[in-house]
C-alpha cells in the first residue's frame, strides 16, 4: 500500500527564493514525473565549489577543481582536531603555517 501524500504550500509572503522552486520541482518530479530543473550532477558541482571556497579560506590559497575528496576530509579533520570553528579558521589570504615554516 502506497503512503498517503499531502502537498503543502508555503504561507503567503514566504520567500523561499530559488531553493523553494527547486524543492517544489523535486516534489513534482517524484509525484508527477515532471522533469527536474536541477539534476544531482549540478548539485554535486555546487557542493564541490562551496567546499573549494572553504578550503581556499582555510589553506590561504587557490584550490583547483576538481580536487581529491580526501584532501577536503583531511582539512576538516584538522579543524576538528584543533577544535577550530570554521569561522575562526585562517583569515583569507593568510597561508597556513607548516612544520617547515
Amino acid at each position: 500500500m502506497a503512503p498517503q501524500v499531502m502537498r503543502s504550500h508555503p504561507a503567503e509572503g514566504d520567500k523561499g527564493g530559488q531553493h523553494r522552486e527547486v524543492l517544489d520541482n523535486f516534489v513534482a518530479a517524484v509525484l508527477d514525473g515532471v522533469p527536474l530543473i536541477a539534476e544531482a550532477r549540478e548539485g554535486g558541482r555546487s557542493v564541490a565549489l562551496a567546499n573549494a571556497i572553504l578550503m581556499s579560506s582555510v589553506e590561504g590559497g587557490p584550490i583547483d577543481l576538481p580536487f581529491e575528496p580526501a584532501r577536503y576530509e583531511r582539512m576538516l579533520a584538522g579543524l576538528v582536531a584543533a577544535e577550530t570553528p570554521i569561522a575562526e579558521g585562517v583569515p583569507h589570504g593568510q597561508p597556513k603555517a607548516t612544520a617547515s615554516s
